[in-house]
């Protein structure tokens, strides 16, 4: 998984910020498939991991290895660790329920909140892009304060905060 998702995350993004939602881009492929039912290891772990020490261990690693990458992505937009934890917590229960749903709308619910956990922490000055990092017109740049705010454009509406009082929006200060 860990092979496809970063294949997904290169052909299909430009920038750590969207190589972390492609993630869930491409949970939403795999949920959509007629073959689809829920991830194997959270599957074979509810049923053996308890017994057996095995299981659990090749369960962790995998699970550990969605982490990591996460990390990769939120390393580069210098986000707070725990923030890579959080984003495999929403991409993992997004394949729990979708296996139990049969629906692949969990990835596109999980995509929303990833946005707004990676949106609060790429733009409280903690020196992240959603952007290419190659200056204005899009890209990120330090301003008067020495914050570094991403000058990306988005589609209007895209932000669930946009326009809140304290609060940055793309292309402002």
């Amino acid at each position: 998984m860990r092979e496809a998702t970063a294949a997904h995350g290169a052909t299909h993004a430009t920038n750590p910020y969207q190589r972390a939602l492609a993630v869930f881009d491409y949970l939403g492929d795999w949920f959509a498939a007629p073959d689809f039912r829920g991830c194997a290891f959270i599957n074979t772990f509810g049923e053996m991991g308890g017994i057996s020490p095995d299981v659990a261990d090749i369960a962790r690693g995998h699970k550990q290895a969605l982490r990591d990458y996460f990390a990769e992505q939120t390393t580069a937009l210098n986000a707070p660790p725990a923030l890579a934890d959080q984003l495999a917590l929403l991409a993992n229960g997004a394949m729990a329920v979708a296996g139990i749903q049969g629906t692949s709308e969990p990835a596109a619910q999980a995509k929303d909140a990833a946005r707004v956990l990676l949106d609060a922490h790429v733009d409280e000055g903690l020196g992240g892009c959603r952007g290419t990092r190659k200056g204005p017109p899009g890209g990120c740049r330090t301003g008067p304060s020495r914050v570094t705010r991403c000058v990306s454009r988005r589609p209007a509406g895209s932000r669930a905060d946009a326009g809140t009082p304290g609060r940055s929006t793309p292309g402002s200060w």
